[in-house]
This record gives C-alpha cells, sequence and structure tokens, in this order.
C-alpha cells in the first residue's frame, strides 16, 4: 500500500509523470494499490497492463480522458485478481458524430444533416466508419420508435458540419424520419477497456461515458470474474447546446471464450450503441480428421490464448452444416495450435468466414478419448468455453440499440434486473451459429422475476428485418434463417 501511495502521490506533485508510467511502476513492484490522480486526466495513447497480479486501480475522483479512438484503449494482457474500482472513463474528441436531419428525399433514399455545436465534425480519416446511423428524437434523448438503423452505401462530406446520408436501399418506415430528428453517426472503431488471459477479475463502481466500440470485452477468461458499473452519456462538450445522445458505439459487456461465465450485478446501462450484455463462445471448421480421435479443426484468427479455456475432459460436439443438430459428442484430451495450414485449409477457412481476410486463420488439432467420426465442412463446438454459469441479476438496462441481453451460455441465472425501452428484445436465448458463429446451443438457463416495459421498438423488427421477435426470445439462427428448436431445460418465471 505504501509503495502505491507513493508511486500516485508522485503522480499528483509531478506532471511528467504518465498515467502509463504509474501503472508501469506497480506491475514492476508488486504494489498492491494504485491511488490515480484526481480531476479529468487526459491519457495521450494507449494504456496497457501486463501481468499484474493482486493489483487494486483506484479513482474515486478520477476521470481518464482518452483521445485515440483506434483499437483498444486499455487493454489488460495475462493480470490475475485484478480490480478497477470507483473511476470514470471518457473521451475527448468523441467517438461520432452527432447532428439534426435537415432534409431528405421523398423516397427515403437521401438525408442530408448538420452536425450540432460542440460535437466532432465529420473527418475524411473516419470516412469508412461512417456507414450506420441511429435517428433520435428531435426534443427528447430517446431512440426514435419504430425507425430502424440506417446503413449507408456511401456518406457524403459536404464539409466539417454537413453531410448526406445516401442509402442503397429504401428503409422501412422511412417516413418516420423527419427533418429536425436528432441523428448519431458511431466510429464503431475500438472499445474501452479489453481483458485478455486475465482470472479473478472485478470491476466495481467504474463508470463508462463514452467509447468507440465496447466498453468492455473480456476474452479468454478465467476463474470468477465479478462486474458491477455504470454506462451513461457524459456530460455535453464544450460548446455544445444539445446533450450527449449515446454513450458508448457497442455493446456493454462482451464476453466470449470464458471458462466461468461472469457475475454481474447492480448495472446500470444506458445509451449504447448495441447490445448490453453479450456472453458466447467459438464455432470451429472441421478440415480433417487424421485418425479416429485426432481431429484437424479451423477458426479465422490468431491462436491468441484460446488453449487456456479449452479443458481437458470438456464435451466436444459435433454439429452437423445446414442446421446444427448435434450428431455426435466426445471428450477432450488435448487441444492444440499447429502450424500445418495447407490450401485447401485456408481456402475452407475463407469459405466459411468470408467476412475475413484470405489467408488468416489457425489450425488446432483437437485429441479426444473415443473415435468421434466427422466430415470435411462439419462444425464443431465445446460449451465449456462459452463461458457457463453466469450470473445476471439487479441490472437496470434502458435506453439503448439492439438487446438487453444476448445470451449463448450455458448454466445461467437472469433475475431480479428491469429492461426497458430497447430497439430490440430484453433477452435472447440460443445459438448463433450462422452468421457470427458465435456459439451455441444453451441449456440449463433460469429466467425469473424481471420486469420488461417497451422494448422491441425498431420497425425493422416488425418488417422481416429481425429473426428474435418477443420480448424474451429463445432462437437458433443457422444457414441464414430463424430454425424451430426444442429446447428442455430453459426455464422461465
Amino acid at each position: 500500500m505504501h509503495c502505491a501511495v507513493l508511486i500516485a502521490t508522485a503522480m499528483i506533485s509531478c506532471p511528467s509523470v504518465s498515467v502509463q508510467e504509474i501503472l508501469d511502476r506497480a506491475v514492476a513492484t508488486a504494489a498492491r494499490v494504485v491511488v490515480l490522480p484526481e480531476g479529468r486526466v487526459e491519457v495521450t495513447g494507449k494504456l496497457r497492463v501486463r501481468r499484474a497480479e493482486n493489483l487494486v486501480i483506484e479513482g474515486p475522483r478520477t476521470t481518464l480522458v482518452f483521445s485515440d479512438r483506434e483499437g483498444t484503449t486499455w487493454s489488460f494482457d495475462s493480470c490475475r485478481n485484478i480490480r478497477l474500482r470507483g473511476l470514470t472513463i471518457d473521451y475527448d474528441p468523441l467517438p461520432y458524430v452527432q447532428g439534426r436531419i435537415t432534409g431528405r428525399s421523398e423516397d427515403g433514399k437521401r438525408y442530408d444533416f448538420t452536425v450540432s455545436e460542440g460535437y466532432p465534425g465529420l473527418r475524411d480519416e473516419d470516412s469508412r466508419h461512417y456507414r450506420q446511423a441511429y435517428v433520435f428524437e428531435p426534443n427528447q434523448r430517446r431512440w426514435k420508435p419504430w425507425v430502424p438503423d440506417l446503413y449507408a452505401r456511401q456518406v457524403d462530406i459536404i464539409d466539417e458540419r454537413h453531410g448526406r446520408f445516401v442509402m442503397g436501399y429504401v428503409p422501412a418506415y422511412h417516413e418516420l424520419i423527419e427533418v429536425d430528428d436528432r441523428v448519431v453517426l458511431t466510429l464503431r472503431s475500438g472499445s474501452a477497456i479489453r481483458m485478455n488471459d486475465c482470472e479473478n477479475v472485478r470491476i466495481e463502481d467504474v463508470t463508462f461515458l463514452a467509447a468507440p466500440g465496447c466498453a468492455y470485452l473480456g476474452r479468454y477468461m478465467r476463474g470468477d470474474n465479478y462486474y458491477r458499473y455504470t454506462i451513461k452519456p457524459g456530460p455535453p462538450p464544450p460548446g455544445a447546446t444539445q446533450p450527449r445522445l449515446i454513450s458508448t458505439c457497442a455493446d456493454g459487456l462482451n464476453i466470449a471464450f470464458a471458462t466461468k461465465g461472469p457475475t454481474i450485478e447492480g448495472c446500470h446501462f444506458s445509451f449504447m450503441g448495441d447490445d448490453s450484455v453479450n456472453l458466447h463462445g467459438v464455432t470451429f471448421a472441421v478440415l480433417e480428421q487424421k485418425m479416429p480421435n485426432e481431429i484437424l479443426v479451423a477458426w479465422p484468427y490468431s491462436r491468441e490464448y484460446l488453449a487456456t479455456v479449452i479443458p481437458e475432459g470438456a464435451t466436444v460436439r459435433r454439429l452437423r452444416p445446414g442446421d446444427y443438430a448435434v450428431l455426435g459428442k466426445g471428450k477432450l484430451t488435448a487441444f492444440d495450435p499447429i502450424r500445418e495450414r495447407s490450401t485447401e485449409h485456408l481456402d475452407m477457412i475463407h469459405t466459411v468466414w468470408p467476412r475475413n481476410e484470405k489467408g488468416r486463420g489457425t489450425v488446432f488439432k483437437l485429441t479426444l478419448t473415443e473415435p468421434l467420426s466427422v466430415e470435411p465442412g462439419d462444425f464443431l463446438d465445446i460449451p465449456a468455453s462459452n463461458a457457463p454459469g453466469f450470473v445476471i441479476r439487479d441490472c437496470l438496462f434502458e435506453d439503448h440499440r439492439a438487446r438487453g441481453l444476448r445470451i449463448m451460455a450455458s448454466d445461467g441465472v437472469i433475475e431480479r434486473n428491469t429492461f426497458r425501452r430497447l430497439k430490440m428484445s430484453a433477452v435472447t436465448i440460443g445459438a448463433e451459429y450462422e452468421f457470427w458463429r458465435e456459439a451455441g446451443w444453451v441449456e440449463d438457463v433460469t429466467i425469473r422475476n424481471n420486469t420488461i416495459e417497451d422494448v422491441g421498438r425498431d420497425g425493422a423488427i416488425h418488417n422481416g428485418g429481425a429473426y428474435v421477435l418477443g420480448a424474451i426470445s429463445v432462437f437458433g439462427r443457422t444457414d441464414g434463417r430463424s430454425q424451430p428448436v426444442s429446447y428442455t431445460h430453459l426455464r422461465a418465471h
């Protein structure tokens, strides 16, 4: 504690010491607590914490203000027993463009807009991100009911404060979009915090006022991980006369590839550009069967830390292409990345994941206790790495785009939460094998004592643009359409 206090005091009294230097010293000296300096602390570039253990980072009167909006702003790699407590995160410039619609074509395929005073202007270097827009009511901070998201064919930058949204299609219910409606164009260019290969994490009483993507991303997580934090829009920037309309540009909390699900308790998430919570795993494509109990599979990314969350003895499920029915199961004895990547392997990876750059991907060898017959083109998943055993309770999810909870994990409890004024469903439970290939079939989830008000407010849902329609939706997304599925272990109260 004494070392950490000295580090924090040095920062307060010496402006030349950066937040990154404070964190580096804390890790190097095995400090127990770092108290961040008070006030709005501008952070140049990114922050990174590596291999920290038993460390508390707190800032009850601290707002870290980031200006770098590309990639992960603050990353934690291979950390154990880490706690973030009390601090606030914001961005300047903000990671979105906010304005008002000033004109539109009668056919709904062109919308002119003006950027609001005080908010970041349009930039050519950001133009590749200006593809998605959200429409808000003109006089209050609410998504406009029944108006779907707008996906532009192109955004014409007339000048820094004026632009034109050009559609390649006619949006559903476009007649509801009117001059003077407010509009936000998000960057979707990075995340505020990302934790990789971390264990026993606690985030308590942290506040996110903005993020260029997700507020929090967890990947390759183990142990008991606990989250209690707030997402809300921050105050208007200097010179602005309009309030901020959104907080984060994407999810509130997104965890994948975890041996145990998180405990999410007492959170208040609002005005995000995507889901509140997303829990999922990985779907592998079968490349070939080397031996009766040895299978080569692939996914489209680098190996990273995936092997650390694939436990020995885990159940492997063989999935049939098309409807992803479970055709067989086996028990895992080894999961190893290999260097072997033939041209045929890379071609298959790109066929399964065409949105990813061709030539990317990793091949793994699965060794099973007993033979499991598979065919090239089959799929496999491993439920033990899908964040099983999660708890989501006593949270408030309100006034944001997309779904409240997007759950592809089993053995969980969802209780005493409130969902209100969401563009899509409050809770979706089920498999996302087809488009995102995030897995997987869900079992033994209890949903009880939740309050759901005024959800499904996106007109696209009712115009064939969504595959989950109910306030609570149990679904299976397989090969481009939602298939009827039977869930025998889902309990709702």
